[in-house]
């Protein structure tokens, strides 16, 4: 793995203190020579960008397991939880809508912005205005060369792959919105310390935790509990698909209107590829509840034989509970709603060619009775148009036949 620009951040926290400590590649070799404050009871690690110097130090401090290592360097592995003996790996996938800048007086500034919930009404709305159903142009973000992240379409094949490159052409979404998706990997060391690392999208995760954090009588700051933190890590990813599900709802919307005014072939292309990108965003989302409910299980299990012989529960367990709740319900509310999205989807795709088999069917029945009318005169306009001689029935006249 090539050495590539990393940014690391440390939290160190209790009740009553915090402490954040940033290093880079070249100063992360100073990070063993500063202990972990004896005040502080737990710590977070949170590591943007994948380089392999970075990856080892850290691997090195904490003695991670090299296969949960190997797991996390292959960027594309599906979502699980690995128990290994001091620590625990849990790996899913981040996916997020991000405007990508095309206006020349912004190449200087960062290309791409992640939309959050709070923006994403506004972004749909111009979004509403100015989508079509026709190929990209081509003078749009270059995705396909890896200028970005890893797109939805790209997520297993690459940015270069043919059928990847097709595929974004003509996807659903207007070229000036994208999914971008990377994968994130947890380690939950037994030293009650979370490292998380991220290939692009740490900024979009790092503040939210961060505000719960430094706010004092928070169920993450109160409890100080590694698996807390890695539940608060995996609902925030959880909160960057919301607005993407709104993004294709807004799409499913507008394609309703164009099946019930006008259908046309080319909106089932449209409708084959948001099937197509929906299941895949189903696929990343569904084993989350799996991976939470399995990190709840041994969370309980730690602090159930940390608790034996006292029969004294912690205050914040309660709340503990109702906040893995939430995550659980927010993770099948948006299954729920992008597996409505795609049965939308398939059903206006079978609506369109029932309206054109309908349509078909009355053009053929127009077609028999023209046929019905006109056959007969043109066979007798045939018969007796024929100038051959001698020809009785020319004679005769029509009342002969």
């Amino acid at each position: 793995m090539p050495a590539t620009p990393s940014e690391i951040a440390i939290f160190d926290f209790s009740p009553e203190n915090l402490m954040i400590r940033r290093y880079d590649n070249d100063t992360l070799k100073y990070f063993t020579d500063e202990p972990q404050p004896r005040w502080a009871k737990c710590r977070w690690i949170s590591v943007n960008g994948l380089s392999w110097d970075v990856i080892q130090v850290i691997a090195r401090e904490y003695r991670l397991d090299r296969l949960g290592v190997q797991y996390m360097l292959d960027t594309r592995s599906r979502t699980k939880a690995e128990m290994f003996p001091n620590h625990s790996l849990l790996i899913l996938t981040l996916q997020k809508l991000v405007f990508m800048s095309s206006d020349e007086d912004d190449q200087s500034s960062q290309g791409s912005e992640t939309l959050s919930s709070s923006q994403v009404q506004r972004a749909l709305q111009w979004l509403r205005a100015l989508l079509s159903w026709k190929r990209r142009p081509d003078n749009g973000p270059d995705i396909e060369k890896g200028e970005y992240s890893r797109t939805l379409q790209g997520y297993y094949t690459g940015s270069h792959d043919p059928r990847t490159v097709l595929l974004e052409k003509y996807s659903p979404l207007k070229r000036e919105f994208v999914v971008l998706c990377e994968q994130v990997s947890i380690f939950i060391i037994d030293s009650n310390v979370v490292i998380s690392f991220f290939e692009n999208s740490a900024q979009d995760i790092e503040p939210q935790i961060i505000e719960r954090i430094v706010t004092p009588g928070t169920v993450l700051r109160e409890s100080c509990d590694a698996s807390v933190l890695a539940q608060a890590i995996i609902g925030s990813v959880v909160d960057l698909a919301i607005p993407v599900e709104a993004a294709y709802r807004d799409v499913i919307g507008d394609l309703e209107l164009d099946v019930l005014t006008g259908p046309t072939l080319e909106d089932t292309k449209s409708l084959y590829l948001v099937v197509s990108e929906i299941s895949r965003l189903l696929n990343f989302i569904t084993p989350i509840v799996p991976l939470v409910n399995n990190l709840r299980d041994h969370h309980s299990t730690t602090v159930n034989k940390k608790s034996a012989g006292s029969e004294q529960v912690p205050p914040t367990k309660q709340k503990e509970s109702m906040y893995i709740a939430s995550i659980v319900d927010r993770c099948i509310s948006l299954t729920a709603s992008l597996n409505q999205l795609n049965s939308s989807a398939n059903a206006m795709i079978e609506l369109i060619f029932n309206t054109l088999a309908a349509y078909q069917n009355r053009t053929m029945k127009q077609l028999t009775v023209a046929t019905i009318i006109f056959l007969p005169l043109t066979f007798i306009t045939a018969y007796f148009g024929q100038e051959f001689q001698p020809f009785d029935d020319l004679e005769l006249g029509i009342s002969h036949l």
